[in-house]
């Protein structure tokens, strides 16, 4: 199942049916090209009767707006054209009333001679503008698309899913601890209710008491550089309703804190902590407040977002000591951006219509946002929206078509890690997942867990979390009669567990990237890397972003040989000042800098001599081309000048700087000294 994101589009899962009288069907659902200028939904069947005639049913789940001349074409491809065959004998609707809604079921009759897998897409055109409304690609055909099965998105390929019931309750967070233990934090909304957090112990969950009163949720759960929980909710109870903040204590006890402003706060926490320890709050109230604490006194702040109701869901993030904040505001409709940087607050509108927000920065500053989009009561697209150079860039991935507004929460989870994006969504009927493979356009697709056909259906609430491993460990809650907080959280992974732990060994996926510099800081990607594993067992795969993704046995004690190696002209950059500079460390009139005690060694010899001077003059007056046959570069691996390093597996830092040496360059100041002497220091040369 894949997403084009050029193209604003998504293919929908769809399968080869067979009725039970012998008609033969393809289906599909309705992908928009502009979803906010000309919204389409709903899904449609090829069919093929008894006697061969073809007929094309849009359902009555389909919906659109009116166009001034709407018409229906079977095509070959997702994209309009005069070849395309035409199928309707009037426009969709008669044409009229430009702009109203235009719902339920339509039937289009196909030509004879068209067979069934001749044409894979049907597309609604408006002919009179040219301008395309949106498609169907259906299933089967040439080219055939059945979703599903395994997923493929960057990170642990093992997607043998393991469901686990962890406690009656509802609206979970999943986080996963320092040491990567999972953790879900959960609650009971009725009075008297609870806030629990249960952790996962072999193939199954302890669940401990926090607190107990009259809460609300969704709440929100993360942990301190010292590993200390801390949990946010809404306490009905307190003062006029306020932000709760459960705090982890090192005996293992919780204290309860409140963050106190005037209103009924304390709505749709989030919470986000610092490698420093420092906390971030964000909650709701008839606005958005961020709050911190200062001198032992927690500071609330209204960002500007404007009025908002609860339940819409809010995140933050902080990325290099700016504060970013995303919430739905409810008066306009719009999903606003707030960034606060040295002490104040702006803002930008994301998109019209965004819900229950999910936010992503890198360590770059890049911004993606994950958020449902409502196309009617039922049903509402899954988006990404990119912050581009120019402007916000937007995807449409998936369209869920059983939005249950009522119970709905955060359902939608977004997630980037060194191997991909990922996104868990939700709706009553589905609990899905999607990846984006790091330098891929194709969105991989999978539905983990389906109850259309159940009794008991979801509540419409996702939580993710990803390990270090590239295992998915994800939280929902189904409705169940009689439980408390009327469900069961569930928990749901493709990581094997066992009695007493995960001991299966499974593979494992690192990402490995290297920051190769001259000793003036400037780019050597040119440079050329190459990495290897010792023993064999380790798959080592280059990818187009140069990094390099390698997967082993999680118990494997593979060695990893990284070599770096540059040879340029040895002239370049080596002028008859670098001899003289090179001759004041040989007559011992400057204290080198270390770059350029690396730099004027250029036979290598542990110190700078009339050798190397030779060696220098010998290049510039073109008696010779190169440095005694050894490369025109030298590199320095873990404060070593060395070619070659070798890393264990288990302990491969995610990325690896090295620093490159021009032979010959001495571009850094010595200092200089009144008296001669010998302030050489030994290089150890290592290859």
């Amino acid at each position: 199942m894949s997403t084009r994101i050029a193209s604003l589009i998504c293919l929908v899962v769809s399968l080869w049916t067979l009725t039970g009288n012998s008609q033969e069907i393809r289906t599909g659902s309705f992908i928009a090209f502009d979803p906010n200028v000309y919204p389409i939904s709903g899904s449609a069947e090829l069919i093929q009767a008894i006697d061969g005639t073809l007929s094309v049913e849009f359902k009555n789940d389909f919906a659109t707006v009116q166009g001034t001349m709407l018409e229906v074409f079977l095509s070959t491809d997702d994209n309009f054209d005069n070849d395309d065959l035409k199928i309707s004998d009037a426009p969709i609707g008669g044409g009229i009333g430009f702009g109203i809604a235009l719902t339920g079921p339509q039937s289009f009759i196909v030509p004879d001679g068209v067979d069934l897998g001749q044409y894979d897409y049907v597309l609604v055109q408006c002919t009179s503008f040219n301008v395309q409304w949106g498609y169907v690609k259906f299933s089967g055909g040439n080219g055939n698309n059945n979703g599903g099965g395994n997923n493929n998105g960057g990170s642990n390929s093992n997607n043998t899913w393991t469901m686990i019931d962890v406690d009656e309750g509802g609206k979970p967070t999943l986080t996963l601890d320092n040491n990567g233990q999972v953790h879900i934090a959960f609650l009971d909304e009725t009075n008297p209710g609870f806030v629990k957090i249960a952790e996962l112990n072999g193939s199954s969950f302890e669940s401990t008491l926090i607190d107990e009163g009259y809460f609300y949720g969704p709440l929100d759960l993360a942990f301190t550089p010292n590993n200390m929980a801390r949990i946010a909710y809404h306490d009905h109870n307190e003062g006029d309703g306020e932000y709760a903040l459960a705090k982890e204590i090192p005996n293992g006890t919780y204290e309860i804190e409140y963050i106190y402003s005037s209103g009924h706060d304390g709505w749709d926490n989030t919470i986000f902590i610092e490698d420093d320890g420092t906390e971030h709050y964000l909650s709701t109230a008839n606005n958005v407040e961020y709050a911190y604490q200062e001198n032992g006194e927690y500071i609330v702040e209204d960002i500007g977002i404007g009025v908002t109701t609860y339940k819409w869901a809010t995140d933050i993030q902080v990325v290099n000591d700016i504060v970013y904040a995303v919430a739905h505001e409810a008066s306009s409709g719009d999903l606003i951006l707030g960034r606060r940087e040295n002490g104040t607050w702006s803002t930008e509108v994301i998109t019209l219509g965004g819900r229950f927000p999910s936010l992503s920065i890198d360590d770059s500053g890049d911004i993606m946002v994950a958020y449902f989009k409502k196309i009617n009561n039922f049903s509402g697209y899954v988006e990404l929206a990119h912050r581009g150079t120019v402007g916000w860039e937007y995807s449409i991935i998936d369209t869920l078509n059983s939005y249950d507004e009522g119970n709905a929460r955060n359902i939608v989870k977004l997630h980037r890690n060194p191997w991909a994006t990922s996104m868990a969504y939700t709706d009553s009927d589905v609990f899905n997942l999607a990846t984006l493979s790091i330098g891929s356009d194709e969105w991989n697709i999978e539905t983990i867990l389906d109850v259309s056909n159940d009794n008991t259906k979801l509540r419409s609430q996702a939580a993710m979390d990803i390990d270090d491993q590239g295992f998915y460990h994800l939280a929902t809650h189904r409705a169940e009669a009689g439980a408390a907080g009327g469900g069961m959280i569930m928990y749901i992974t493709n990581k094997t567990l066992e009695t007493g732990g995960m001991t299966d060994p499974q593979t494992v996926t690192k990402n490995l990237e290297f920051n190769v510099l001259d000793s003036q800081g400037n780019d050597l990607s040119e440079a050329d890397v190459v990495v290897t594993s010792q023993d064999g067992l380790t798959e080592i795969n280059k990818m187009s972003s140069g990094q390099y993704a390698l997967a082993a046995l999680e118990t494997s004690d593979d060695e990893i040989r990284v070599c770096v190696s540059l040879n340029t002209p040895a002239i370049d950059d080596l002028s008859s000042v670098d001899v003289v500079r090179a001759q004041r460390i040989v007559l011992g009139l400057v204290d080198p800098c270390p770059a350029n005690l690396i730099a004027a060694d250029v036979d290598e010899s542990n110190s700078v001599s009339s050798v190397d001077l030779v060696q220098m003059i010998n290049v510039i007056i073109g008696r010779t081309d190169k440095f005694s046959n050894n490369p025109s570069w030298v590199f320095m691996i873990n404060d070593e000048i060395k070619t070659c390093e070798i890393f264990n597996l288990s302990t491969l830092p995610a990325s690896i700087d090295i620093t490159g040496f021009k032979k010959g360059n001495l571009e850094c100041l010595d200092t200089s000294l009144n008296l001669q002497s010998d302030k050489q220091s030994p290089i150890n040369w290592k290859h």
